[in-house]
This record gives structure tokens, C-alpha cells and sequence, in this order.
């Protein structure tokens, strides 16, 4: 693909891009790439949210792993359980073992509720918070209902999954200084406070599911 730049010689621009890859892979270094000490300082910087962004999506990845592992486990254990309630009695006497991995599921079950409880909470503060615009007010609103009725009705992994997916989306936006969304957030009252603490219950609640989590810059 060639790039064409507004201003400028395309052979210039293209060169700028590869050796800004070469920073980024760290195949040179900032101070190879240019002599002004205010872009090598924002380059590191780059550098280092990246490499945070890499640390981060690997510890991810191995909680997911952990919790589909403790899932397997508790499938195969209540599948003995099942086998031995079907087999016939060896004796009138019965041993009753709560097992670690139930025990772990049910505390996932509390916090996924609790963590929705409060995202409902801060959605619904928020839409009262916004008064310069109906129809971002109207949103958030159809958002908390739709996390509200994922909270009442029990746990479906469709519901949940859409429901979460718009408030990340939704989360996502008001990131992003320039949006309406941001805009609007921003000249709320306590906007960006009640927006920073919707994102931190978020994260609690991608942390229970193993869902990638709103990056620490933007709380």
C-alpha cells in the first residue's frame, strides 16, 4: 500500500512510518530515530504503555487458562459425583466433601453480581448526570437496563456476553477525548469521576470473567 501525505514527498513520509515501526519493535532506538528530546520522551512513553499492554493481555491469558482448568475440574468432579449417586449404596453411610473448586465457582457467581449491582449503580448516575444531551442520557439508560436485566434474570452467558460487549464499547468512546461521547461526559458534573469509577467496577467484572480490562491510563 502507499501512503500519500498531504504535504511533503511520499518517499520521505514512508521512510518517517518504517523507522517509526523500527522504533516501536525496538529494532532502534528513539534517539536514533530523531534528535528532538521532547518526541524521544513521548516515544519512550509509547514504549512503555505498550509493553504494560503486553504484560497485561498475559496475565489475561493465563487467568483465562486457570479458570477453564477449575471448570474442567469441577465438571469431572461432579461427574463422579453423579456416577457414585447412581452406583449402588456400599453401606447407610454417607461422606459429604464441599469441594475447593465449587467453593471457587460460587465466589466468581457473588462477584460477577456484585460487580454488576455496582456497574448498574454508576450507569444510572451517570445518565442523571448528563443534561446537555437526551439521546447519550437515553443511551447509558438502555445499557443499565440491559446489565440490570442480565443481574435479575441469572446468569446466561448470551445476555451477558451482549451486555457487556455495549459497555465495553460504550467505554471505549469516552476514552476518546474527541468524541461527543467524551465531549458530553467531560462537561457533566462529576462526569469524568463517575465515568473513571464505571470503568474501575468494569474491570472488576472482566477480571471475574477473564475479559480483556479497560487500560490503567484512562482511570
Amino acid at each position: 500500500m502507499t501512503v500519500e501525505p498531504v504535504i511533503g514527498e511520499p518517499e520521505i513520509f514512508e521512510q518517517a512510518l518504517n523507522e517509526y515501526g523500527l522504533v516501536l519493535t525496538g529494532q532502534i532506538t528513539p534517539e536514533q530515530f530523531t534528535q528532538d528530546s521532547l518526541l524521544v520522551m513521548s516515544l519512550k512513553h509509547e514504549m512503555r504503555l505498550a509493553q504494560v499492554r503486553v504484560e497485561s493481555q498475559k496475565e489475561l491469558l493465563q487467568l483465562q487458562t486457570t479458570i477453564i482448568a477449575q471448570k474442567d475440574h469441577l465438571i469431572e468432579k461432579l461427574t463422579d459425583s453423579i456416577a457414585a449417586a447412581l452406583s449402588p449404596p456400599r453401606s447407610n453411610l454417607v461422606n459429604v466433601t464441599v469441594s475447593p473448586v465449587i467453593t471457587s465457582s460460587m465466589n466468581v457467581q457473588v462477584g460477577v453480581s456484585t460487580s454488576l449491582g455496582d456497574i448498574c449503580r454508576d450507569l444510572k448516575e451517570l445518565s442523571n448526570a448528563i443534561t446537555n444531551s437526551d439521546e447519550i442520557a437515553t443511551n447509558i439508560e438502555a445499557i443499565r437496563q440491559e446489565v440490570e436485566r442480565v443481574q435479575t434474570t441469572g446468569y446466561d452467558s448470551v445476555k451477558i456476553t451482549s451486555a457487556i460487549n455495549k459497555l465495553e464499547q460504550f467505554l471505549q468512546k469516552i476514552s476518546n477525548a474527541g468524541s461527543m461521547i467524551g465531549k458530553t461526559i467531560e462537561k457533566a458534573e462529576r462526569g469524568i469521576a463517575l465515568a473513571q469509577r464505571l470503568a474501575t467496577h468494569y474491570n472488576d467484572l472482566a477480571q471475574w470473567l477473564g475479559l480483556p480490562q479497560i487500560p490503567k491510563p484512562f482511570l
